[in-house]
């Protein structure tokens, strides 16, 4: 799970805004990476699906899939505007694969 960071306490007129709060209102994230530069938009109620939606929404779920880093990872709410329907690219969670594996035994060996 990710790092947890030094956060101040959460004041009652002001709210953290959690990941399950993004999910409800149909925003997106924008995780872009400030070492190689890869930005990439999610839905937050596929990740709300995922990971814990009680999780505050800009701490970095996981790491850069270009360099594998998680510390240069940010994270940022974008509104979908109305231009961005059929122009905007999200990765959405796809089939979920089996695979079968192989172990080694000695021949008569369960």
């Amino acid at each position: 799970m990710p790092e947890s960071r030094n956060r101040p306490l959460e004041h009652p007129a002001k709210p953290i805004f959690r990941l399950g709060d993004a999910a409800a209102k149909g925003r997106l994230l924008l995780y872009k990476c400030n070492l190689c530069r890869r930005a990439t938009y999610f839905l937050a109620s596929d990740l709300a699906q995922i990971y814990d939606p009680e999780i505050e929404f800009d701490s970095p779920l996981f790491a850069c899939s270009r360099c594998n880093r998680h510390d240069y990872i940010n994270v940022r709410i974008h509104v979908p505007h109305p231009g961005d329907y059929g122009s905007l690219t999200v990765k959405r969670p796809g089939p979920i694969k089996t695979i079968q594996t192989w172990r080694m035994v000695k021949l008569g060996d369960v």
